[in-house]
């Protein structure tokens, strides 16, 4: 489909198209690492480019924030110098910025959100119209925006609207939209097809056991925040280690119909030893959108 240049670098003509940009209203952001970039626009509008790096080692990660309950977004001053004649020079562009809020978070979920302070962020937009912005300066490389992001105190909740966490959001570069902007539409690509507002962030999730044996073993998988049960992951997404000797088989993982999140593991048989269970990483597990937390332990005497 090709990149759509927001804008013209240099003297452009000045005719308007009759296709504006109307690209919609920035959703959430995609927090990446400084310096990340995706090297070509085809592999930008792949799904699983973006798959891959939610997945991929905490240190390399990339992190979808949740759809936005309101966005105000808001530009500081222009500064300019006026000479003695009236002449006037732009100085400096006014910094886009904004703050966003987020409706009645948990109390666990805002505390998560409150770890990307004071850290360095880019960031990719979603709008909610399904295009992805970034900027490129050769027509290739597609480039995040440089941002300045912090989670603020929780406002408390008045008579006519429920608690609100502010994100503070500011782009510290305008010229990055401004002159280089461009957008993807993944949803009408011919290639891709796919819509970027469905990706999410990966859930914290915790595994217990419930019952232990030499050849079975019972366990319950709930998120982190709101111990909701985690339903259909597989037998590849489970990992039963032994200390001394390793991965332990596990031969089949079986569902409860009744009970949300729990399962029974069919294992080999176990000799008398401690043994930790848990999920896999998340790029190693065959379900998508977990962390696991710290391994759960039990003993086969």
């Amino acid at each position: 489909m090709g990149y759509e240049t927001t804008c013209n670098t240099g003297g452009a003509n000045s005719g308007l198209p009759k296709c504006r940009g109307n690209y919609g209203r920035d959703a959430y952001f995609i927090l990446v690492p400084p310096g990340t970039e995706i090297d070509t626009e085809a592999n930008a509008l792949l799904q699983a480019t973006w798959l891959t790096k939610i997945k991929a080692d905490e240190s390399v990660r990339w992190f979808p924030l949740p759809k936005l309950f309101r966005y105000e977004p808001t530009t500081g001053d222009h500064l300019y110098t006026e000479g003695d004649f009236n002449d006037k020079y732009s100085v400096k562009e006014g910094a886009p910025d904004g703050v966003a809020h987020y409706i009645n978070l948990p109390i666990c979920f805002a505390k998560k959100l409150r770890t990307f302070n004071n850290q360095e962020w880019d960031a990719y937009v979603v709008t909610d119209k399904g295009y992805l912005r970034g900027w490129t300066q050769d027509e290739v490389i597609f480039k995040p925006f440089s941002i300045f992001l912090h989670v603020e105190e929780d406002i408390e909740p008045t008579a006519e609207e429920g608690r609100l966490t502010p994100v503070r959001i500011y782009k510290n570069e305008p010229f990055q939209w401004n002159e280089y902007g461009v957008v993807l539409n993944p949803i009408k690509d011919a290639l891709a097809s796919w819509d970027p507002r469905l990706l999410a962030g990966l859930l914290d999730v915790n595994v217990t056991v419930v019952t232990s044996s030499a050849t079975e073993l019972v366990v319950d998988v709930k998120t982190d925040c709101d111990l909701t049960g985690v339903t259909g992951l597989v037998l590849a997404d489970f990992l039963l280690v032994d200390d001394e000797s390793g991965s332990e088989t596990i031969n089949g993982a079986t569902e409860s119909s009744s009970i949300a999140g729990r399962y029974t593991l069919d294992v080999s048989t176990l000799g008398a030893d401690d043994y930790l269970i848990n999920l896999k990483e998340p790029a190693d597990m065959t379900t998508f959108g977990y962390q696991a937390g710290s391994a759960a332990t039990f003993t086969v005497s």
